[in-house]
């Protein structure tokens, strides 16, 4: 299987299509790991800004976190949700990178090139530290994505959509980003490991978005709580049809990644993606009702 640029999202950058470097943006910003803010020029004429998240392909973590970014963005993207416009993978010379400890740790001799996941920038309104947290939960509440996010949060096991995860457009209006953290349970990389994805299938992970929308900001009307259980469903259903159009490209990503993994993280998703409208019930405190 070859990756194919006229057909798969997900893009490939080389060295030379990486223009220049603006900034790192770190720990004190609200980031678990590095990311590059920097302006890319690809070879077909394209610049745009964007960011570069560094992780290390070496380890099971890095890789884990490779394959959530990709699935997270490609199912996302292949569901209708808004997410940044292009995604790739950039391998780059660590001097051509301004300086930073992660740089310095992952560089293991001269010549040294690392690797990051991509997404072109999304033209944002400030959110952090200018619009109060409560605020923000209320606009997510009423934007018009809610509840696809709640149900594809589900159906992948994010349990890592806190209020800032997402980019802030305008008023009701955000872009989701950051997948890195699919499956997590514990606070150490990786959140899954080869061996133990079946095992995970009905686990009930949290689901921060709606914890936010209708525990901290008290939704709790009868009829809101349906409702809103009935969007997701609908959601989850619709996204379960078009999911299988992303499913060819994540199987290559995973078998670049981390091989031997394909069958078992595909075979996750869509099991997941079986078990949305239960799994959903349960968020949502709902009856299921069986039609024997």
């Amino acid at each position: 299987m070859n990756h194919l640029p006229e057909v798969f999202q997900v893009g490939i950058a080389s060295p030379d299509e990486f223009a220049s470097p603006y900034r790192w943006v770190n720990y004190e910003e609200g980031n678990t790991c590095p990311v590059l803010h920097a302006r890319f020029a690809l070879q077909n004429g394209r610049v745009f800004d964007g960011y570069a998240k560094l992780l290390d392909l070496q380890t099971a973590a890095g890789q884990a976190e490779y394959l959530n970014e990709i699935t997270g963005w490609l199912i996302a993207k292949a569901c209708g949700l808004p997410v940044a416009p292009s995604a790739f993978l950039a391998g780059i010379s660590a001097s051509d990178l301004p300086d930073c400890k992660a740089v310095r740790d992952a560089v293991s001799g001269s010549g040294s090139t690392l690797y990051f996941f991509c997404t072109e920038a999304v033209s944002p309104s400030q959110a952090r530290g200018i619009v109060a947290n409560e605020a923000l939960v209320t606009e997510q509440f009423a934007w018009p994505f809610c509840h696809a996010t709640i149900a594809l949060d589900e159906w992948l096991g994010n349990a890592d959509r806190h209020v800032h995860n997402f980019v802030r457009r305008a008023k009701n209006d955000f872009v989701l980003i950051d997948h890195g953290q699919l499956l997590r349970r514990t606070d150490t990389p990786p959140w899954w490991r080869a061996g133990e994805l079946s095992s995970l299938q009905e686990t009930f992970f949290a689901n921060k978005l709606h914890s936010n929308v209708y525990l901290y900001a008290n939704v709790s009307e009868p009829s809101k709580v349906t409702l809103g259980y009935q969007k997701s469903t609908q959601s989850a259903t619709a996204q379960g049809d078009n999911m299988r159009r992303a499913l060819h490209e994540i199987a290559y990503w995973c078998k670049v990644i981390a091989p031997g993994q394909s069958a078992e993280w595909l075979a996750f998703l869509l099991a997941r993606c079986e078990q949305a409208d239960t799994l959903l019930c349960k968020r949502f405190g709902q009856l299921q009702l069986s039609h024997a």
